[in-house]
């Protein structure tokens, strides 16, 4: 590439210029100067291949942290409890009791009866509006020319203003209403006409009116809005668990975490029939995910590896048949570069770590090293060395599934706890091998990070960068002047042979004709 760029310079020097050398000397001026400009370009030459050198380093390295960056993102989703720790649950019933679950549910078996459902306090109209729709305009019902107002009130939350318009349909009214958290309203419509419903949000919401302007009279809500009321009622189930009842209230008809890390849904009050949940840890499905982690590390360190030593296999990745170190131009450019073989050295000391040592004494692990849960580097036997030396992890599948079934909760903790602890020299931080890794790799690849200073745009590759393509324009300029001088040199060079060679004419004439 650098050759050939320099070459190119070569050739544009006489590209557009008519030179000829050599008609009085007989010498070949053109190879005799472009000899000259070759020698003395030579530090040009250096320079292009510096130039190609720190270009191919600095798209490397945005490369890299392109492949770091998602390695984080994949790592930061995958160590969340919810997604390493796979619950099955069902219940016997989905019509009336749904179940859905978190990471930290326990392996349980009870029986759930729904006494009542959730029901929200309502006011409504008492009888029908004739001839209503949808799109019928306030002022139609009755409402004044202008602007008008109704408040919304919920106790504990201040007043909301509600202004409307003769010229709003029945529909505008609605969005309005809607458009507050705490108030739900609707329609409905029947041959008869039309009926407005307005409730609060959940069955703990106190809701009331002052309609001054009178625009839910027109809706046939009465007087005193209690004709038309419906109070508000919670949601009530009766659990049963190893024989023990209990009685829970939710305002909704969602029980969140009514048990840790389960939430039921009821849809159906039926207390006579109680209905069976069932949740049970997936051990499969967490290996599964661990194993599927173990493949992505060991992806990104192989990819960590071949770059830091320059020596690639024969992969061919995008199927054209050919050798991709063949065909990648980046390949190479990273070798033995300290910073990947700082990354490269960190990641694979993190999987040795002691996880705890910050908090040791106040709060520790039960599995405080990856490798007590049977995950660590090859060996010898069943990876070889070559894989020990390329940072390669391994899964022990026996010691894995042992963890697992006797706490998996714990398993989880050494890759996905994230939490403060109070410890005698002040607050630490406890974290698993996951969350360590993705804070190391954010630090590598956040803006301004190590790998942002040094191939970013202002980082010092750049800037290195910059300088050297200053100095090749400064050395172009100065081989097209000193080649231009050199032509200028050898014309006079020729002109003063051509005046000479006229005069040795003229003079031999005179002596042929003194004879």
């Amino acid at each position: 590439m650098v050759n050939s760029d320099y070459s190119n310079f070569l050739s544009s020097l006489s590209g557009n210029r008519f030179h000829i050398g050599g008609a009085a000397s007989g010498f070949d001026s053109a190879s005799m100067i472009d000899a000259i400009i070759q020698s003395e370009g030579k530090p040009l030459e250096r320079l292009q291949e510096k130039q190609e050198m720190l270009s191919n380093r600095q798209q490397a390295f945005q490369r890299l942290d392109e492949k770091l960056s998602d390695f984080r993102t994949y790592v930061n989703d995958w160590r969340l409890q919810g997604n390493f720790i796979k619950v099955d649950a069902t219940s016997s019933d989905e019509d009336a009791v749904s179940v859905d679950t978190r990471g930290y549910a326990a392996d349980l078996n009870f029986q759930v009866s729904v006494d009542n459902l959730a029901q929200n306090e309502v006011f409504h109209s008492t009888d029908f509006v004739e001839d209503a729709n949808y799109y019928t305009t306030l002022g139609s019902l009755g409402v004044a020319s202008g602007e008008h107002t109704l408040i919304l009130k919920s106790d504990g939350e201040d007043d909301i203003e509600i202004t409307y318009r003769d010229t709003d349909t029945i529909s505008d009214l609605v969005s309005k209403i809607n458009s507050e958290e705490d108030f739900t309203a609707y329609t409905v419509k029947s041959s008869e006409g039309l009926k407005l419903f307005i409730s609060g949000s959940d069955a703990s919401k106190d809701i009331s009116f002052q309609d001054d302007d009178g625009v839910l009279s027109l809706f046939n809500f009465g007087a005193d809005l209690s004709d038309g009321q419906i109070s508000a009622e919670q949601a009530q189930v009766t659990l049963s668990i190893n024989g023990v009842s209990s009685t829970v209230t939710s305002d909704t008809n969602k029980f969140t975490d009514i048990i840790p890390g389960i939430d039921l849904t009821v849809k159906k009050e039926d207390p006579a029939n109680p209905i069976t949940i069932n949740t049970q840890k997936d051990v499969d499905a967490t290996f599964n995910h661990i194993k599927e982690f173990k493949d992505k590390y060991n992806e990104i360190m192989e990819y960590l590896y071949e770059e830091m030593k320059g020596t690639y296999e024969e992969l061919d990745t995008d199927g054209d048949g050919k050798n991709d170190q063949e065909t990648d131009p980046l390949k190479g450019a990273l070798k033995n570069d300290d910073t990947l073989s700082g990354i490269f050295e960190n990641y694979k000391l993190m999987i040795y770590s002691n996880l705890d040592s910050d908090t040791e004494g106040t709060k520790e692990l039960k599995y405080s090293f990856l490798s007590a849960v049977g995950v660590g580097s090859s060996n010898g036997l069943t990876g070889g060395y070559k894989n020990i030396m390329k940072g390669q992890i391994d899964i022990n599948e026996d010691e894995l599934r042992d963890a697992l079934n006797n706490d998996i909760y714990a398993v989880w903790q050494a890759f996905g706890i994230n939490e403060e602890v109070e410890t005698p020299d002040g607050t630490e931080n406890l974290k698993g091998f996951a969350v360590q890794l993705t804070d190391y790799t954010y630090e590598l690849t956040k803006y301004e990070g190590t790998i942002d200073t040094l191939a970013g745009f202002n980082g010092s590759i750049k800037k290195e960068l910059t300088s050297t393509n200053k100095q090749i324009v400064s050395w172009a300029q100065k081989l097209t002047s000193r080649y231009n001088a050199l032509w200028m040199k050898f014309a006079s060079m020729e002109q003063t042979i051509n005046r000479l060679n006229q005069q040795g004419s003229m003079l031999s004439g005179f002596g042929g004709n003194a004879q």
